[in-house]
């Protein structure tokens, strides 16, 4: 436990938990940048992509192309869209409570 203070926290500049090894995924990107930094291997990158595309454009666009495309952010959903903003604590809770009895409520519920 010489990682962690007295209290339980782990000390400053120790990355990972107890038995993590350092580095991982971050390491492993720098050295892919490394990698393709050298002129000589872009040029080489650039041969065997050109060949996987030529070979079959469309599974090239599905494998290399879009999983490399940044996706968008999902639209953010404003308080005041919900309802719940303007609500006290206890008046969500009720309004939910309302919801989710009537979304469960089935055919004939309502008849007595």
């Amino acid at each position: 436990m010489d990682d962690r203070h007295s209290d339980g926290r782990f000390k400053l500049g120790k990355k990972g938990g107890p038995g993590r090894k350092p580095g991982g995924k971050s390491q492993a990107l720098a050295l892919v940048d490394k990698i393709c930094g050298k002129a000589k291997n872009l040029k080489l990158l650039e041969k065997k992509l050109q060949a996987e595309f030529d070979r079959d454009p469309i599974l090239f666009f599905k494998t290399i192309i879009i999983p490399l495309s940044p996706k968008p952010a999902p639209e953010p959903v404003e308080p005041d869209e919900v309802g719940f903003a303007t609500m006290t604590a206890a008046e969500s809770a009720r309004a939910m409570d309302a919801a989710t009895i009537s979304s469960t409520s089935t055919v004939g519920d309502d008849i007595e």
